[in-house]
């Protein structure tokens, strides 16, 4: 009992603060040792209920308390509510991570984790782009009824920014329904030369979807571990369906 009693002050530590809490901090809020502190936040870190700031070395709620909490899914916005998941599929691809909605025929950059790893690829992407031409793009676009993708195709200039970029409307109606077949969308350097994305829907609480999350990254780096980065970020807009699902069909950040 006394570990566990141990675990659940920690746990509470950290969800009080509001800005995270560095080890030092919690050892003394829990009155244990420091060295005793960091080997429990390091099994809950490895468990997802914590999540450590790379930069900062502090810790935050983790994705498992955000899915089993709703009174803390309540009181955050939804870029806070995705930030864990963000980071969870970042640590897991090791590549960077965006989560976007679809606003006026726009996608809007809700959040973004950047990879870690040494040989990256900067992303020009903006804050608001137009859709087609990115993977998590196509996966909104894809989502939407008939005469809705009628009505952007028709008012939407489909400019060329790479040599693979899709600007035919037809093939690209194609590439909507082979989306929605396979359930996940490619920027096979669509949108900028080198970079290839990997994007997944992530669904309301009504079952419609409502916003996407991608990797990005070196193309021959992507391809190479395709299987597996699909797999993450399959199983990651998963998880964000179920844990804030209802927070989308709110309308709210």
């Amino acid at each position: 009992m006394q570990s566990v009693d141990r675990i659940c002050k920690i746990i509470e530590a950290v969800v009080d603060s509001r800005d995270g809490i560095g080890v030092i901090e919690i050892s003394e809020a829990v009155e244990l040792p420091a060295s005793t502190t960091h080997r429990i936040l390091s099994s809950l870190v490895d468990l997802n209920y914590l999540v450590q700031d790379r930069i900062s070395k502090k810790y935050t709620p983790g994705r498992v308390l955000f899915s089993i909490s709703g009174k803390l899914v309540r009181e955050n916005s939804l870029a806070e509510l995705g930030r864990p998941f963000l980071m969870d599929l970042s640590d897991k691809t090791g590549e960077t991570v965006h989560f976007c909605v679809l606003e006026d025929n726009k996608t809007y950059l809700v959040d973004k984790v950047r990879s870690n790893k040494n040989l990256t690829h900067t992303s020009n992407m903006s804050f608001r782009d137009e859709p087609y031409i990115t993977s998590f793009g196509k996966v909104l676009l894809a989502n939407m009824n008939d005469d809705k993708i009628d009505e952007y195709l028709a008012s939407t200039a489909l400019l060329r920014r790479t040599p693979n970029t899709i600007t035919d409307r037809d093939a690209l109606r194609a590439e909507f329904k082979k989306i929605r077949d396979q359930g996940y969308a490619i920027d096979n350097e669509e949108a900028e030369e080198g970079l290839f994305c990997i994007a997944a829907p992530i669904y309301d609480s009504k079952g419609q979807v409502s916003a996407a999350i991608s990797i990005s990254g070196p193309a021959f780096r992507i391809k190479d571990d395709f299987d597996k980065n699909l797999k993450f970020v399959l199983q990651t807009a998963g998880e964000m369906s179920k844990a804030i699902g209802w927070k989308l069909s709110n309308k709210e950040r």
